[in-house]
This record gives structure tokens, sequence and C-alpha cells, in this order.
């Protein structure tokens, strides 16, 4: 059924019993991306708005009728309420259903129970999925990365952020090239009076949108990772160290005209993790 799902365009949910609280197949159909019409019953009165799909009266044709056109002639609105759909659904996924439960037990029982959990394996397949040979790509569409979407400093920060944690838990060697290439696009961000730029279009060229966005979070998220991967002396190759500590000593002749509290906050992290090492 699943299957079937994930080839429909539409979902249509036509029960005429408005004594039906919920169904099973509309909760997978969600999961699946299926933007839906249905009747009104609890189950589509609680879940679906304008933007996750359309309501239409028990017994009304027409109303039906009119969504479906609707949403047949309308591509980008279809795809708009797959894509909405598939977020409202993610709260209720077995995984996170069984972790807001252990919280709601946690949260009762206070002190008499402690709650453990069996962490599972960590699984970078979209983290490398979205990364190109220039660095990650800003969005994707569910998980298929956009590439129209070009890429941007920020994002390569956390990117690198990550990388770096992912090292230090597991020791993973195939992870230093990842940190070198999201280092590297840090560095290719940086501008000779120490600012950096933030964003870059799928052809490598850095963008208008530079000159009209703030970007001061952009930078002080970058002076971040940058000082992560410096804390990881003695761990990760001495040039890719050295590079960091480069970048950062030259960024920092600018911290000065960041005025951005978050941005600030960043920088200051930055600061205590490298003094700290």
């Amino acid at each position: 059924m699943l299957e079937y799902l994930q080839l429909t365009d539409i979902y249509l949910f036509t029960t005429n019993d408005p004594n039906q609280a919920v169904s099973g197949t509309f909760a997978y159909a969600m999961s699946c991306a299926c933007p839906i019409i249905s009747t009104p019953i609890p189950h589509a009165r609680e879940v679906l708005t304008e933007d996750t799909g359309i309501i239409f009266d028990f017994r009304n044709s027409q109303q039906l009728a009119d969504g479906v056109i609707r949403l047949f002639n309308d591509e980008p609105l279809r795809r708009n309420i797959s894509s909405n759909t598939l977020q409202k659904i993610v709260s209720t996924a077995w995984e996170n259903s069984a972790v807001a439960h252990a919280m709601l037990f946690g949260e009762i029982a206070g002190d008499k129970i402690k709650v453990r959990y069996n962490l599972p394996a960590i699984i970078l397949d979209h983290l490398k999925q979205m990364t190109t040979e220039t660095g990650i790509i800003q969005f994707s569409k569910i998980n298929q990365p956009d590439i129209s979407s070009g890429y941007t400093l920020d994002d390569n920060a956390r990117a690198l952020v990550a990388s770096c944690m992912y090292f230090k838990l597991t020791g993973n060697e195939k992870s230093i090239n990842d940190i070198r290439l999201y280092l590297s696009f840090i560095k290719r961000c940086l501008q000779p009076d120490g600012d950096f730029l933030n964003y870059v279009d799928e052809n490598n060229k850095f963008t208008e949108q530079n000159k009209t966005t703030n970007l001061d979070d952009a930078n002080g998220r970058a002076i971040w990772a940058l000082g992560y991967v410096i804390s990881l002396i003695g761990q990760l190759p001495g040039e890719i160290i050295s590079e960091a500590e480069a970048i950062i000593e030259k960024s920092l002749l600018r911290i000065g005209t960041v005025h951005s509290p978050r941005a600030m906050a960043f920088a200051i992290k930055a600061y205590i993790t490298t003094i700290a090492t």
C-alpha cells in the first residue's frame, strides 16, 4: 500500500460517516507526502489546513470535483501541499512518538524512573547526498538536493562543525576529507578585509544577495566553526588546524563591526573554545 501511495498524485478520503474519528490509510497517505482531499472527519479537521490539504463537505460532489481540478491544474500548489503534509506528520513517526512518550514518563515519574535511550547509529547519507565538490547545498526538496538554491557560508559552517563532532566521536578518518571541503568553502568566502560573504550560486559565483542581506549571523557561525576545528588540535591533521587558525586570525580583525547578539555569541563561543584548548 505504501508503494502505491508513494506513486499517488492526490489522495481522496471520501467517507460519508461523520462518526469515523480517524483513518490509518489517511495517516499513511500523509507519511507518503500525498496531497489530501478529505471529508471533515475529526482526523482531517485536526491535521488538514489550507497548507496541508483540502476539506470538502459530506456528500458534496461539486466541492470534491473543484478540489481535484484545482490541485491537478496547479502543480506548484500540489508540490507545496505535499511538502507541508510530510512535515506535519513527522512528529508522529514511531521514533518521535517514542521519544515524546519517554519525555512524558520522565516528567511524571520525576526521580522515580531513569529514562534510558538506545541511540541509533549515526547515518550520514543525507549529508553526503547534499554535498558536492564545492560544499554542502543550501536547500533540499524533502530529501532531494536542490542545486538551484546554491550554497551558503552558514550551512557549510554547520556542516564543518557536524563533521568535526562526528570525527571526535568516532575517529572515522574518512570524515577528514569532508572537514577539508567545508573548511575550503569557508576560506573561499573570506574577503580581503576579513569579512565573509555568504551566498554562492550553483555556478560557484557570489550572488547579489550578499549586498542586500545582513551577513552577521553567517560570519559569526563561520568563526564558531573555525574555533571548533582549532579545538581539535592534536586530533586533526596539522595543516587543517593551521588553515583554520590563519582564517580566524584574519576574520577577527573585523569582529568589531558585528552587531548581531547571536553572531557575537558565536564569536565568543569560538574564543572560549580555542582558549580552553
